[in-house]
């Protein structure tokens, strides 16, 4: 069994910066924090924290999803042919088997299935990856591991694997350029790939997710709550449409450049075509302490709308539009 070598969308994926990680109890900021004033004059770091939380950079120049779903895309994609080769009506199950591969640059990656019904891909099985200075750029880096603890498997064929799982990451660290960060701790997946489009659903448990992370002009800390949830859809171009990416977050966070927590809903969901580094339909709306918000409409794929309601009242008082890179450079 080999992987497939990735292509350079999902390798890009696994260096997007922001997201989460953390699993242990103490990943959580402390129930003391409070949701965090949002005011004119903090209104661009809350901005920034949530897009970045949300969306992430990439180090070759798009914003994407979250590290935390770009982490398991960059699983998954390594994890596919193990799945589907050892998939339920395969003749010989695995039972245990592990493989160490060389990775497209240098170093490599070292993937483990244990099988233990002994029936092929299915609920129960455990598959691990270990990244040992693994790079399939020249910019990109990973190390660490990750595990996926299978809950329910609904396909598993040729053209399409779609499946539940528990994914376990230790000191995972993914690096991309200018752009890294580091994970520890789970999260619940939902993933569904066909010829045409691959979906990723992941769920925070009651423990939090928590992650540092790192770019040009960001360094921040970030914390997700129980419940938290960042939905992912990739549409794969064909000849007669352009490719697409869908992204939405949903839950409360705390971010240490905010200095508490906030809320964030995304009623559109962020939307960008695959060849552009931003989103062209979107919207954010943030939540802080006494209802007051700030919301984020994008105009297009080089502009933002914010809005400011910070008295809560339910009525923006101030309004600007900025240009992407000024917050996700």
């Amino acid at each position: 069994m080999k992987p497939k070598q990735l292509v350079p969308g999902v390798v890009m994926l696994a260096a997007l910066l922001a997201a989460c990680g953390g699993g242990s109890g103490d990943s959580q900021p402390p129930p003391s924090v409070q949701l965090a004033a949002i005011t004119s004059a903090n209104q661009d770091a809350v901005a920034r924290a949530s897009l970045a939380g949300g969306l992430g950079v990439g180090g070759s120049g798009n914003v994407v999803t979250s590290s935390s779903q770009a982490a398991a895309l960059y699983g998954v994609r390594r994890v596919v042919p193990y799945a589907r080769s050892a998939r339920a009506d395969v003749a010989r199950p695995l039972i245990v088997s592990t493989a160490t591969e060389p990775c497209a640059v240098s170093g490599s990656v070292t993937v483990s299935f244990d099988d233990r019904d002994n029936n092929g891909f299915s609920a129960g099985d455990i598959l691990s990856l270990a990244f040992n200075q693994c790079r399939d750029t020249a910019t990109s880096l990973a190390t660490g591991a990750v595990s996926f603890t299978v809950n329910s498997v609904a396909v598993v064929n040729s053209s399409q694997l779609a499946f539940s799982a528990t994914l376990a990451f230790q000191q995972l660290t993914i690096v991309e350029d200018q752009h890294s960060v580091s994970i520890n701790g789970s999260v619940t997946a939902e993933y569904d790939e066909t010829l045409l489009s691959v979906s990723l659903n992941l769920f925070t448990g009651a423990s939090g997710l928590a992650a540092t992370a790192a770019g040009p002009g960001y360094n921040d800390t970030l914390a997700f709550d129980a419940g938290f949830e960042f939905r992912y859809r990739h549409v794969f171009s064909t000849a007669a449409t352009a490719g697409t990416v869908t992204t939405s977050i949903n839950g409360t966070f705390f971010a240490t450049s905010v200095g508490g927590r906030v809320t964030l809903a995304t009623p559109v969901p962020f939307t960008k075509l695959s060849t552009e580094r931003y989103p062209r339909i979107g919207q954010l709306q943030i939540t802080g302490a006494n209802n007051a918000r700030l919301r984020i409409t994008v105009i297009d794929a080089t502009q933002v709308r914010i809005e400011l309601d910070a008295n809560g009242d339910g009525t923006y008082e101030s309004m600007k539009v900025v240009p992407w890179n000024a917050i996700l450079p």
